[in-house]
Parts: structure tokens; C-alpha cells; sequence
């Protein structure tokens, strides 16, 4: 287990995952397990470019979307739509975490 020293204590290390839970919630949510059970922090972060009913996502893909300034239409080229959300999660990672 790899922990951090921060004031006041320590802490588990969080490793983020990124992925498009209205195409592979399934596999996502195993691995989020797998993380939380090795003893880490999992923090999962939806990048799906549609609306969807898969549960599990720790930042969703609305907050995605707020923090990137588009609407989740699935319209839009695929390289545009992929760097506008690479960027929205990174921007929310740097923030957070």
C-alpha cells in the first residue's frame, strides 16, 4: 500500500480513471474495484459523450462537460469532441486532486 504524508497525517493515493462509462461501465467499475481493493483511492471519471442510465462514475460526464464548456450532444468530429474532454478532465483532476 503507498501512502502520502500530508499535514495532519497520511493518506492513501488516489489513481483516477478515465473512461466512457455508456461503453465500458462494466469494465470500469471492475477496475475501480481492483484499484479500492489493492488499498489505493479510485476516483472514476466519466467521459461519455452521450446522456446514459450507467451509475458508477465518481465525476460524471455532465461535470465533464460544465468544466470543458460543450454539451453532451455526440455530435461533433471525434478528435474535436476526444480533446475537449481530455481537456475538461484534466483541468478537474488538477483542481481536485
Amino acid at each position: 500500500m503507498f501512502l502520502c504524508l500530508v499535514e495532519g497525517g497520511l493518506r492513501l493515493k488516489t489513481i483516477v480513471i478515465i473512461a466512457t462509462l455508456d461503453t465500458k461501465g462494466t469494465e470500469a467499475l471492475y477496475l475501480k474495484r481492483l484499484i479500492e481493493g489493492g488499498g489505493f483511492r479510485a476516483v472514476l471519471i466519466d467521459v461519455s459523450c452521450k446522456l446514459h442510465g450507467v451509475p458508477g462514475a465518481d465525476i460524471s460526464n455532465l461535470m465533464v462537460a460544465e468544466a470543458g464548456g460543450f454539451k453532451l450532444t455526440g455530435e461533433g468530429g471525434k478528435r474535436e469532441t476526444a480533446e475537449k474532454k481530455a481537456e475538461a478532465a484534466s483541468r478537474i483532476v488538477a483542481k481536485r486532486y
